[in-house]
């Protein structure tokens, strides 16, 4: 245990004081700033008295309460026997494969159930979320996510539809350049579509998918390594098609750097922002990217199954030239031209000329309440708390599993250990098999992703996970790790 005490030698008293949530604390070490506020607040670091603290001082705690939170006794595995009462909360960190549930989703929904009801075919341009407009509200708010235009946000589909709706438009093989570039161990929505993309392109995948990996001995990808690679395969490069936050490890990358990359070798970039949108900073318009796919039941929180959307840079969708989707649907039109029933296909302007029939009203409204939220509480906000609760765990874990020479069973983090290139997520990796402790993480009431043989993905989520979540879960984890048998080297 690191003592207040012994924090407080040597620290200047202006970081001393600062408020952990404050805008001027985002170049300081996250080390550093859980050092000077123990010192600050004479508590010890690794202690629930400090995580109550920093949960206290949260501008953001307030929203925690909008959120349905799964109830322990309702969980699979749990010890019945163990529990304080029928209320009792399980420790949610699984936000990056679904959100929880906003409570005010039921009502809104209701409206749209209501105007079904009352109003019959007249829902579809009357009432709360008249249905054949129910994805334009939803347009601007996502366009500040992703920071993009508005006629560059499409709502529509699900993933992997989308995935392939951007591919039949943007991968355009030639002898020359036919390659796709990838990483290793993406998500494999990501894989099967560019492989079937590729064969229907008369191209063999073995040939014509280049994978990135990470080097010997590492998790993550080296940010050298993709430079490398573009520029020494981009002339053979087609399409640069990756996950702007890789879903097994947490590792961000650079975006832009690589989308400017690829420009420069005539190379078409596109992104799967599944595990990044609602979760890291994103410019796809300023950063010049030409497609881009996302879901939103994960960090948007809008439910199983629900919408996706796409970006499409305006470059590609202006003028009489501007590109057309491989596969046109009706509700791709202009509003004035979807009952025309003319023979050739006019695009909408911008991203809207991929839609190919209307959107759902009851997963719009799942969107559009979640992400009225997130404008809500503001992004910004949002990081600065992210940063501090993702680095509370691991500097907790790192703390707790400290690196030693004997057999004993180890923890280790495999995300980029730099903020800058990671969101909420951190990715752990057992030095035993998850099968030795996974049923006792659940018997506690700990909801996080298992992905055998040795990892675990573990999110906290900024808008309803708490510090003392984050203090329980670590303790918890060091517990049963103790109970594990080892041989002494």
């Amino acid at each position: 245990m690191l003592s207040a005490e012994i924090h407080r030698n040597g620290l200047p008293k202006s970081i001393a004081a600062m408020n952990p949530f404050s805008e001027k604390n985002t170049n300081i070490s996250l080390a550093h700033e859980f050092l000077s506020l123990s010192s600050s607040w004479s508590l010890d670091i690794d202690s629930k008295e400090f995580a109550k603290k920093l949960d206290d001082e949260d501008p953001l705690k307030e929203f925690r309460k909008r959120f349905h939170y799964p109830k322990k006794k309702g969980l699979s595995g749990v010890d019945s026997e163990s529990l304080v009462d029928d209320n009792e909360e399980c420790i949610y960190l699984c936000g990056q494969s679904l959100g929880l549930q906003l409570k005010t989703i039921k009502n809104t929904l209701q409206d749209v159930l209501y105007d079904w009801a009352s109003r019959g075919v007249e829902c579809h341009f009357n009432g709360y979320l008249p249905a054949a407009f129910c994805d334009v509200p939803i347009k601007d708010k996502m366009a500040y996510l992703v920071g993009a235009q508005r006629e560059e946000v499409a709502i529509m589909n699900g993933l992997t539809v989308n995935i392939h709706m951007m591919l039949g438009t943007f991968y355009n093989p030639t002898s020359e350049k036919h390659k796709v570039l990838m990483l290793a161990g993406g998500f494999h929505s990501d894989l099967y579509a560019v492989q079937s993309h590729v064969s229907m392109r008369g191209y063999d995948p073995e040939d014509s998918i280049i994978f990135l990996n990470p080097r010997k001995g590492e998790y993550t990808i080296n940010p050298n390594d993709i430079m490398q690679v573009i520029e020494e395969e981009g002339h053979s490069i087609s399409l640069i098609f990756l996950e702007g936050v890789h879903y097994y490890t947490g590792q961000l990358f650079d975006m832009k750097e690589i989308t400017a990359a690829g420009h420069a070798q005539g190379c078409i970039v596109g992104w799967d922002l599944a595990h990044a949108v609602g979760n890291v900073k994103l410019k796809l318009h300023d950063w010049k990217v030409d497609f881009a796919v996302w879901c939103t039941y994960k960090y948007l929180n809008s439910g199983p199954g629900s919408l996706g959307a796409i970006f499409s840079h305006s470059r590609h969708t202006q003028g009489v030239n501007g590109v057309l989707p491989s596969m046109a649907g009706w509700w791709g039109l202009p509003d004035k031209k979807k009952f025309a029933f003319e023979r050739e296909f006019c695009p909408s302007e911008g991203a809207d000329r991929f839609r190919n029939s209307n959107p759902s009203p009851f997963l719009s409204t799942m969107v559009l309440a979640n992400i009225e939220v997130f404008r809500e509480a503001g992004l910004e906000r949002l990081r600065k708390k992210q940063r501090l609760l993702t680095g509370y765990m691991e500097y907790l874990i790192e703390t707790l599993f400290p690196c030693d020479e004997t057999r004993r069973p180890q923890i280790q983090i495999i995300t980029p250990s730099n903020p800058n290139m990671r969101g909420s997520q951190l990715s752990l990796v057992s030095s035993v098999p998850i099968s030795m402790f996974e049923d006792n993480l659940k018997s506690k009431g700990v909801l996080c992703d298992a992905r055998k043989p040795s990892v675990i993905r573990v999110t906290p989520i900024p808008l309803y996970n708490t510090f003392t979540e984050v203090y329980e879960f670590v303790h918890i984890l060091k517990n049963l790790f103790c109970d594990i048998p080892y041989t002494e080297s």
